[in-house]
């Protein structure tokens, strides 16, 4: 996908995961879960234009509200 596409190539990215919601539909929940090497890494990312691009394109082509994020550490 093109989200992925646009976190893929982002420093200290290490991975992510598209997941769709059961049931599927138009009206699907989709979550994506990503790795990184450090949350400084994840946070420079959020403030790229990168970021903002992937974002942008999201509102217009496939997002019903703004994405939300929750951080998570081993």
């Amino acid at each position: 996908s093109r989200v992925l596409d646009g976190i893929g190539g982002a420093e200290g990215h290490d991975s992510s995961r598209l997941y769709k919601g059961v049931g599927g539909g138009p009206d699907a929940d989709y979550l994506i879960v990503s790795r990184w090497s450090d949350e400084q890494a994840f946070q420079a990312f959020t403030a790229s234009d990168a970021f903002k691009k992937v974002t942008q394109w999201g509102a217009q082509n496939i997002l019903a509200t703004r994405p939300t994020h929750t951080t998570y550490h081993e």
